[in-house]
């Protein structure tokens, strides 16, 4: 069976970037605010943001992965 390659789009990574860059703000607002509701405390928690947001972008690329969505043959480009 002939394996298929596909790549990115401009307008797939943008779209990617953007969604993702929702859910890492999402993600700090909420911990920032439960852990101390005082912006200043934002730098204290950064270490905790950054190890959720490593599993929640493997997370998120591995759902990206499975949507087909402006995917193209490299081919065709």
């Amino acid at each position: 069976m002939q394996q298929h390659h596909f790549i990115e789009s401009p307008k797939r990574s943008l779209i990617k970037t953007l969604s993702w860059k929702v859910v890492a703000t999402t993600i700090s607002f909420c911990v920032t605010y439960s852990q101390s509701g005082n912006l200043d405390e934002s730098i204290k928690i950064s270490g905790i943001v950054l190890a959720i947001g490593v599993v929640a972008y493997y997370l998120h690329e591995r759902a990206w992965n499975s949507v087909h969505w402006e995917k193209q043959h490299a081919e065709h480009l």
